[in-house]
């Protein structure tokens, strides 16, 4: 159940990143949301190794985390595709 919310707190926060990240969706929105939400997957579950934490529900936590980890793929893949052009 735990992987379940965190895809769908990383589709929200994909959506999030996409406007927070500047640039155009070269592979489209959904690839772009999809990147966000493989970040936020990575980024809630390194940031709840390195703080000791074990639950996996939804809390403020775990927003900020994948969010940050959602901007960070975003970002990423956005880079990756302009220098890929």
């Amino acid at each position: 159940m735990g992987i379940l919310i965190w895809l769908l707190v990383g589709i929200v926060s994909g959506a999030v990143a996409i406007s927070l990240v500047p640039g155009d969706d070269r592979g489209g929105t959904l690839l772009t949301m999809a990147a966000g939400a493989a970040g936020a997957l990575v980024g809630g579950w390194i940031g709840n190794l390195l703080a000791g934490r074990t639950d996996v529900g939804l809390s403020l936590w775990s927003l900020i985390l994948a969010i940050a980890g959602a901007v960070t793929a975003v970002g990423a893949y956005r880079s990756l595709a302009r220098h890929a052009r």
